[in-house]
């Protein structure tokens, strides 16, 4: 997995510090910045990365629709790569 071939994309993210982890504020923010960048800025499809060994950020973006597209080497760390796709809207 490279993802260098991506230019100009719409990344979610967010970093807390320590006291503010487990309180729901990244699941929050994630959630609020995936429904942006679908809704209002129309992406046909956002990306985030994450530390593979930073498991609690990527139950959050997997709790958000973000899905596991494959491992890459960040500046000498192993980094998850992850994407969701804007859903089909809803005809009914």
């Amino acid at each position: 997995m490279n993802p260098s071939h991506h230019v100009d994309f719409y990344d979610v993210g967010y970093r807390f510090i320590r006291q503010h982890w487990g309180q729901g504020f990244a699941t929050e923010a994630a959630r609020a910045s995936v429904d942006y960048g679908f809704e209002v800025l129309q992406a046909p499809v956002l990306y985030a990365i994450a530390d593979i060994q930073n498991e609690a950020s990527r139950a959050v973006l997997a709790k958000v629709g973000m899905r596991h597209m494959g491992v890459f080497d960040h500046e000498g760390v192993r980094t998850a790569w992850l994407e969701a796709k804007r859903p089909p809207l809803d005809k009914g």
